[in-house]
C-alpha cells in the first residue's frame, strides 16, 4: 500500500479491509468493486460487472478437514462454524471489513469450490495464462 500511496502503482485490486482506510481518507479513489452487486464497504461505487457484463471476482474462505474425517466430526465442526459465523460480534467485525458471511454446509462448499475451479481453469485456458 505504501508504494501505491507513493505514486508507484497506478491501480490496485485489493480487499475492502486492505484499502478502505485509504479510500475513506481520500488518499485513493475507488472506481469499481469486483463483487456482482454494490459492496456494503463502498456504497456508491459501481460493480465492474456493470461495465463488463459477467465480471465478478470475490475473495472467499472455506473450512476444510482432511479426507477421511468421519461424517459426525464434519457435522460437529460445521455446526460450530455456523454458530460462530452468526455471532453478533463476529458479524459486526467482518461487515466492518466489507465482507459478507455465508455459513453453508459441506456439500454446498464442495459445489462452490468445484464450480470455481471450472470457472478459473476456463479463464486461464482462454487467455493462455502461464505461470512466470
Amino acid at each position: 500500500m505504501t508504494d501505491l500511496l507513493g505514486g508507484q502503482v497506478d491501480m490496485i485490486f485489493g480487499t475492502a479491509a486492505a484499502v478502505s482506510a485509504f479510500v475513506d481518507s481520500g488518499k485513493v479513489r475507488a472506481i469499481g468493486v469486483t463483487t456482482p452487486g454494490v459492496s456494503s464497504a463502498f456504497k456508491g461505487v459501481p460493480p465492474i460487472g456493470e461495465t463488463i457484463p459477467g465480471y465478478s471476482v470475490e475473495s472467499w474462505y472455506g473450512l476444510f478437514a482432511p479426507a477421511g474425517t468421519p461424517a459426525d466430526v464434519i457435522q460437529k465442526l460445521n455446526l460450530a462454524a455456523k454458530k460462530a459465523a452468526r455471532a453478533p460480534d463476529f458479524i459486526k467485525k467482518v461487515e466492518s471489513e466489507g465482507l459478507a458471511i455465508t455459513a453453508s454446509d459441506p456439500a454446498e462448499l464442495d459445489r462452490f469450490v468445484k464450480a470455481e475451479e471450472v470457472r478459473w481453469r476456463k479463464i486461464v485456458k482462454e487467455n493462455n495464462i502461464k505461470p512466470d
